[in-house]
């Protein structure tokens, strides 16, 4: 709305209130102007109107005809607004409406998609649309609400909250450690079969982080198998094929089932960021805003398949 509109209704407000309480200086008061300013507003209105609204020859004020017929149009139109804006504001309170969401593979089939079903009980009029996706993902994408990205963020200009974190380890299946037995160094690594999973961009197979003395260190393995798919490496491993890489959030039931080990424990690493990408100047949608507090609840402070929980430190 132009300035010349904002006044225009800011002096129709200041009328409306005049006739209802029937004194400048009541009407003043509740306004939170001076009576001379409320005076000047009401004269301004009827030059522009060029028509008297306000009898002004009596102890109380008084609408003239043409003044109450304008009071009643005016009280309507600004109660149909206070309506409208009372209902923006509940649509706005409540979520609803399509919820479009980024995630990678992995930790959209393991993570995100099981905390749909209770997130969509709690809020019917949401509907989830995820677009599973590893490798860069673009949180200004049109019509994404928001992208989840493990680790830091590559891309720039974007709100990063911070949502929990995870960790990954070398694993493998007991059958395949009583074969081939268990690596105790890293230098043990190239004696073993290694499963690894290869980047969807860039082609390129992923370097092992491990930590090394509380520092993180980048290892690259010969492997046996290499799919651009980390399912893939995770049932490859449950098959007892070689050892594995992978995230916690993955193997977590496995570990806990006695279908896979964690091995070189020391070497896990830990606290790897999972940020939620939004772009700055994008308003968070309060279906966004709901989902996200879901997961923060289902999650709590350690999610039940934590690294921290299934190897404490």
């Amino acid at each position: 709305m132009t300035k010349t509109g904002h006044d225009k209704l800011d002096t129709i407000a200041i009328f409306v209130r005049v006739a209802q309480s029937e004194s400048f200086t009541h009407a003043a008061r509740q306004l939170g102007l001076s009576a001379s300013g409320v005076s000047r507003a009401i004269t301004r209105l009827e030059s522009r109107l060029s028509t008297r609204l306000v009898d002004r020859t009596t102890r109380r004020l008084a609408l003239t005809v043409e003044g109450s017929a304008y009071f009643e149009r005016c009280r309507k139109i600004l109660s149909e607004l206070e309506d409208a804006e009372a209902l923006i504001a509940q649509t706005v309170a409540v979520p609803r409406g399509p919820l479009h969401l980024q995630v990678p593979h992995g930790f959209g089939r393991t993570v995100i998609a099981p905390a749909l079903s209770g997130f969509l009980a709690l809020y019917p009029e949401v509907s989830v649309d995820v677009t599973a996706q590893d490798g860069a993902i673009d949180p200004s994408e049109d019509g994404v609400d928001a992208s989840f990205v493990l680790g830091e963020p590559a891309a720039r200009g974007f709100v990063a909250r911070r949502l929990t974190t995870i960790g990954y380890a070398i694993c493998a299946a007991p059958n395949y450690l009583k074969q081939h037995g268990t690596p105790e160094t890293l230098a043990d690594l190239t004696e073993h079969r290694c499963l690894n999973y290869r980047r969807q961009r860039s082609g390129r197979a992923r370097e092992w982080a491990l930590s090394v003395d509380n520092a993180s260190v980048m290892l690259e393995v010969d492997a046996v198998l290499t799919a651009n798919d980390i399912q893939v490496v995770h049932q490859a491993a449950l098959s007892g094929i070689g050892l594995a890489y992978l995230m916690d959030f993955l193997i977590a039931d496995d570990v806990k089932a006695g279908r896979l080990l964690i091995i070189m424990k020391k070497h896990i690493l830990r606290g790897v960021p999972v940020h939620v990408c939004y772009p700055k100047n994008q308003h968070q949608s309060p279906r966004l805003t709901a989902f996200l507090e879901y997961l923060g609840t289902a999650f709590g402070a350690e999610p039940s398949w934590s690294i921290n929980r299934l190897v404490p430190d």
